[in-house]
């Protein structure tokens, strides 16, 4: 009876556990999306300020894309993507 109760304790526990860890990771996946959110935001606000800035400029918005190849000596490098106002790739650098 005492292993039985020891058991379920046990099984209990890890049932707890993981519901902890359940929500543990969806509150931090809830951190992420909304700091990824205030970002995007950040970026349209700031866009659309330049562009009223400058609406006779030709618009170019750059992003830096990182890159690494081999198992042994690793090597890094980056790409950098141009993209115009509508969001199409114009340009790799």
């Amino acid at each position: 009876m005492k292993r039985l109760l020891e058991k379920m304790n046990k099984e209990a526990m890890d049932i707890l556990a993981g519901e902890v860890i359940d929500k543990v990771t969806e509150n931090i996946e809830k951190v992420v999306r909304k700091d990824e959110n205030r970002a995007e935001k950040k970026f349209d606000e700031h866009q659309k300020k330049m562009v009223s800035k400058n609406p006779d400029n030709v618009h170019l918005w750059m992003q830096e894309k990182y890159q690494t190849s081999g198992m042994v000596f690793h090597k890094e490098w980056s790409d950098y993507l141009f993209y115009d106002i509508d969001g199409n790739l114009k340009y790799i650098a």
